[in-house]
């Protein structure tokens, strides 16, 4: 099982989410914007959104793996592929059966739909970005102490550090 990362410039549904809170029909809400930027969003990325190469940031041994080694971090770097601002990091993961007759299995973006979806991680601030740039990040993902399933996600972008909740 690997687990991938990619860049995601997605304004109209950024400015649903993050900027609507500026503006909650004529009230200033901005105190719900924090919130709702610390806990990651499960949900389906349209593929066109992707403005980055995917990079893997973990591969696991599904038979030999323990919950230890689902604590990690990882470097990466992401090569942008068109002029975008970028709003969101979105991750998501692949299995790999090695049977008689060998399968993947991919909840990317640009597969077909799952129930797990993909997860995204949103950013306070658009960035503005340029095609061929690299941004330069980092991934540490800690299990939670008070939720077996839950995990904490710090992500580095470019030197700005941004904290998420998953769970």
């Amino acid at each position: 099982c690997s687990i991938h990362l990619a860049a995601l410039s997605d304004t109209e549904r950024y400015d649903g989410l993050v900027g609507f809170w500026t503006d909650v029909y004529g009230y200033k809400m901005s105190c719900m914007r924090n919130p709702i930027l610390e806990e990651a969003s499960v949900e389906v990325v349209p593929p066109e959104h992707v403005v980055s190469n995917s990079v893997q940031v973990l591969d696991l041994d599904i038979n030999t793996c323990t919950v230890a080694d689902t604590e990690f971090a990882s470097d990466f770097v992401l090569e942008i592929s068109r002029d975008c601002e970028l709003t969101a990091i979105v991750g998501y993961f692949d299995t790999f059966f090695d049977l008689l007759h060998p399968a993947v299995f991919s909840t990317g973006p640009s597969s077909t739909p799952t129930h797990w979806k993909q997860t995204v991680f949103y950013l306070p601030e658009k960035v503005p970005l340029v095609e061929g740039q690299k941004v330069e990040g980092r991934m540490v993902c800690k299990r939670m102490k008070t939720d077996a399933r839950g995990i904490k996600v710090a992500i580095t972008l470019d030197g700005k550090n941004y904290r998420y909740t998953v769970d």
